[in-house]
């Protein structure tokens, strides 16, 4: 078991407690989704940076340049 700390600032306490196997679960799971969520939005990114770099090589020019004509 894990142990969890949660803080009630509004009461200047904390409580440290174990957490049950189906919050570790819950926890993995969240994190999982949010991991994957992640990787779709990276795989997004590097295929927009792909795409711009077609575009650029099928007109012959850098990026500098490209840039240059913003």
């Amino acid at each position: 078991m894990a142990t969890a700390t949660e803080v009630f600032a509004d009461e200047n306490r904390t409580v440290e407690r174990e957490m049950t196997a189906k919050e570790l679960a819950d926890i993995e799971a969240i994190h999982k989704e949010k991991q994957a969520i992640k990787a779709a939005a990276d795989a997004e990114a590097a295929q927009k940076i792909a795409d711009r770099e077609a575009v650029l090589v099928r007109l012959g020019m850098t990026a500098e340049e490209a840039a240059l004509f913003l």
